[in-house]
């Protein structure tokens, strides 16, 4: 007999396709079942991937990016186990990222570089040239990239606005930069 979302066999054991997508249709104890499945072998991944001291993080956060897809209609649609084990590996390396960038210490002068900041504002010597390289790009990479680095929009927030599908807005990005970047690094 097929199963189905509407008539499930309680002898039968659904599978994590099935339980997913009753994850998606707001059973919560649809997921907490993936959860009991799956939080093992989560586990053992991120033991692998991060400090000793993050693993309960690592898995926790990886679970919850994919409930967070799953409410929102995306993620898994098959491949359950796949899907989360690479939350797991994202949320590590993204752990391992910001710790290279991350400096813990009670010491400012450590911070102080010794460079004057005036609350924002470029120098005037530095802004010339940086509006130039600007105006050198499209209008379109103009938006896209103003959108993404300083109003913090990622490709999937942008895509409907453009009409376009978030690896696009992603590559209109990537260009936009290494155009910005190649017009102020011209000679002038």
């Amino acid at each position: 007999m097929p199963h189905t979302l509407e008539a499930h066999i309680d002898t039968d054991v659904d599978t994590d396709e099935v339980l997913v997508e009753r994850a998606r249709q707001g059973d919560e104890t649809a997921f907490a079942e993936i959860f009991r499945r799956h939080e093992s072998m989560a586990t053992r991944v991120a033991r692998r991937m991060a400090p000793r001291d993050e693993v309960d993080d690592v898995v926790g956060e990886a679970f919850t990016s994919m409930l967070h897809q799953v409410r929102r209609g995306r993620g898994p649609r098959e491949h359950v186990r796949a899907y989360l084990l690479a939350c797991v590996r994202n949320e590590a390396m993204r752990r391992r990222r910001m710790q290279v960038h991350t400096q813990v210490t009670d010491d400012l002068g450590v911070l102080d570089r010794g460079v004057p900041f005036a609350h924002g504002v470029m120098d005037p010597v530095e802004r010339a040239p940086l509006a130039l390289a600007l105006s050198a790009l499209s209008l379109r990479q103009q938006d896209v990239l103003w959108a993404m680095e300083v109003e913090g929009y990622r490709p999937s927030d942008l895509a409907p606005r453009l009409g376009v599908a978030p690896n696009t807005v992603s590559a209109i990005a990537y260009r936009a930069r290494r155009a910005l970047r190649s017009a102020y690094q011209e000679p002038r």
